[in-house]
């Protein structure tokens, strides 16, 4: 089963999704709306939705959607009792360091009020931001230690399973904000990943020569 397209944005707005969707698609992109879903919630006791759209797009499909949005944003122009028009110079330039907690259309306004303003915007500044974002996104991710002392006790014993967990926290990546695909752990954790798939393969090997013998 392929992977799900990654995340571009999320709409709480429905008329806002099919706008998008529509730009997009009427631009040659290929986007993928995917519609709240019903679910039950046991703590409430009965169904909810998620309430929200999701656009998804191919990776390489990002730059180009956010060069369309902005020109529509630009197009639309950006209104005078808008709440952004009320951020300082560097307030602007820190939704464009940080845009995890904005959505797209917010880092599009900021970028084009910075330019009303003459302000310039270094691209590097940005690109190094958005470098250590990810590192510390990847600090923050910390595999259990409980489940990862159990694997520890178990990889000795000749089991596969310490080396297929291994494998998985080595390998698992998940899609970023720019719709890339980037490790979920640190290189410090991914170590344990190593660690684990070693130890397994050596005490399985181990464990079938002698009973073997």
């Amino acid at each position: 089963m392929p992977d799900a397209l990654p995340i571009f944005e999320k709409f709480f707005n429905k008329e806002d999704a099919f706008n998008y969707y529509s730009i997009f698609t009427d631009n040659n992109l290929h986007p993928e709306l995917e519609h709240p879903s019903e679910f039950f919630d046991a703590i409430i006791g009965h169904a909810r939705s998620n309430e929200y759209y999701l656009l998804r797009l191919a990776s390489e499909e990002f730059p180009a959607a956010k060069t369309i949005l902005e020109k529509e944003v630009r197009l639309r122009g950006i209104p005078a009792d808008h709440y952004l028009r009320e951020f300082e110079n560097n307030e602007l330039k820190n939704i464009l360091l940080d845009e995890s907690d904005w959505s797209r259309e917010d880092i599009a306004v900021a970028k084009i009020l910075l330019d009303e303003r003459s302000v310039s915007i270094n691209d590097f500044e940005i690109q190094n931001a958005k470098t250590a974002q990810k590192k510390n996104i990847q600090a923050q991710q910390k595999i259990s230690l409980p489940l990862l002392t159990l694997l520890y006790i178990v990889a000795p014993l000749g089991s596969l399973i310490p080396v297929v967990a291994g494998l998985i926290i080595y390998n698992m990546k998940d899609y970023d904000r720019d719709g890339e695909k980037n490790y979920v752990y640190s290189e410090d954790q991914r170590q344990h990943g190593l660690a684990l798939c070693a130890i397994g393969v050596f005490s399985t090997l181990a464990w079938y020569y002698f009973l073997k013998s």
